[in-house]
C-alpha cells in the first residue's frame, strides 16, 4: 500500500513491526518538514507491505534496506495492478483492452527489477 502522511516528528526511513503474527513492514520517502502556526508537520509518502512475521525480518530488513522498499514498491504496484484489473473487468471495451496491456507490461517490468534485485 502507498499512501501520503502527516506525522509530528521525522519518520524513520523504515520501520518493522509485529502485528499479532503479521509484520508491517513500512517506509517513508519524500518527507518534507512543513511549518505551520502549531509547529512543524513532517510530510512522507508511506509504503507498506504486509507478510508473516519471523523474528529475524527486522534484521534482514536492516542488512538490505535497499531491497526491501524494492519488494515494498513492487507488492504496491502488483496490488495496485491486481485492483485496476478488477475495475476494468467490469467496464471492459476496447480501451480498457488497451490499457490491460499497459499494465500488464509496467507490472512485468516490476517483477523483472525486483528478480534483478534479488539476484544480486
Amino acid at each position: 500500500m502507498k499512501r501520503a502522511t502527516e506525522m509530528a516528528e521525522r519518520p524513520p526511513v523504515y520501520n518493522v513491526t509485529n502485528d499479532n503474527g503479521i509484520a508491517r513492514v513500512r517506509f517513508y520517502t519524500d518527507v518534507q518538514e512543513e511549518p505551520r502556526e502549531d509547529g512543524v508537520v513532517f510530510t512522507a509518502t508511506m509504503w507498506e507491505m504486509s507478510c508473516p512475521w519471523l523474528a529475524t525480518l527486522p534484521r534482514r530488513v536492516e542488512n538490505n534496506p535497499e531491497l526491501w522498499l524494492a519488494k515494498v514498491r513492487a507488492v504496491t504496484h502488483a496490488e495496485e495492478a491486481a485492483a485496476r484489473l478488477e475495475d476494468l473487468k467490469a467496464t471492459a471495451t476496447d480501451d480498457a483492452i488497451c490499457d490491460l496491456g499497459e499494465m500488464v507490461a509496467s507490472l512485468s517490468d516490476a517483477v523483472m527489477e525486483l528478480a534483478t534485485l534479488i539476484n544480486a
